[in-house]
């Protein structure tokens, strides 16, 4: 078996199976699959989603500024696997050159120095 070093060859693996095209390769309707109703359109959750760097900065100014909250979304290297975490929090430092910004974890009480280019997604409570 291969060794997967990261997420796209782990997702090429996982590739989703139509239920209807499976349906029809079976011979049976499609009405006596029980999981084969028709799939409504779901929007993506922003914190799913990877954001321009662009938008992320303009998230971090805007909670060093006004003090304000945030979600956002950080990867994270264990060994050789790739997670990501969802922190909530006010950033203490803006954006510059060094690519670094500090980071107030308001559920853990921990200040974190997190590189910007980590920083996945980024969502302000406040906003629509």
């Amino acid at each position: 078996m291969q060794n997967p070093l990261s997420y796209q060859t782990i997702r090429s693996l996982f590739t989703p199976v139509d239920p209807m095209m499976f349906a029809e390769e079976q011979g049976t309707p499609s009405n006596v699959l029980p999981f084969s109703r028709p799939s409504k359109h779901k929007s993506n959750n922003v914190l799913t989603t990877i954001m321009p760097i662009k938008d992320i900065i303009k998230h971090i100014n805007y909670s060093n500024e006004l003090s304000q909250p945030v979600y956002i979304t950080v990867t994270r290297q264990i060994g050789n696997m790739n997670t990501k975490d969802v922190m909530f929090g006010i950033f203490r430092s803006k954006f510059t050159d060094k690519d670094v910004v500090v980071f107030e974890d308001v559920d853990n009480d921990v200040m974190r120095v997190i590189k910007v280019n980590e920083i996945m997604a980024a969502r302000s409570v406040y906003t629509a």
